[in-house]
């Protein structure tokens, strides 16, 4: 894997229903775009792993879909990267602490 990124999407809305919707919807749509062990979902943040430009793309179009009716979106967006070389995976991060 060259690349891995932590997104976190919070959609400006005061309706907490109308918030966990959207990103419940963005989270759909990565989970539709990518094979399931190159995609962790957790509480804060939204893990994803795979080509930079592809990935790239996937943040584009993911706040692209939050912001649909017209609402504030913020992202808090974290990137690994190493061009001639491969980042550490998720699951390389997080097996020590499963069983």
């Amino acid at each position: 894997m060259h690349c891995s990124i932590a997104l976190q999407i919070l959609p400006q809305y005061v309706d907490e229903k109308k918030l966990l919707e959207v990103v419940d919807k963005v989270i759909r749509y990565l989970e539709s775009q990518v094979s399931p062990e190159n995609i962790t979902v957790s509480p804060f943040e939204t893990t994803l792993q795979g080509d930079y430009d592809d990935l790239m793309a996937l943040l584009k179009k993911a706040i692209q879909l939050a912001g649909e009716d017209g609402v504030e979106i913020f992202a808090n967006v974290k990137v690994s990267y190493c061009e001639k070389g491969d980042v550490l995976t998720i699951e390389d991060k997080l097996s020590p602490y499963r069983d």
